[in-house]
């Protein structure tokens, strides 16, 4: 179950980060963020 939990955390971080980049426009720092947290799902 620990490889759903990772897959589940990163969707969560990567939506988060998502609706941050929606919400507030498109700056280059919530840009990499965006890739960090996809580039984490299942790196935890």
């Amino acid at each position: 179950m620990a490889t759903v939990d990772n897959i589940r955390n990163g969707l969560i971080d990567f939506l988060v980060a998502l609706n941050k980049l929606i919400s507030s426009g498109s700056s280059k720092s919530e840009i990499v963020e965006l890739t960090r947290a996809k580039n984490n799902v299942g790196n935890e």
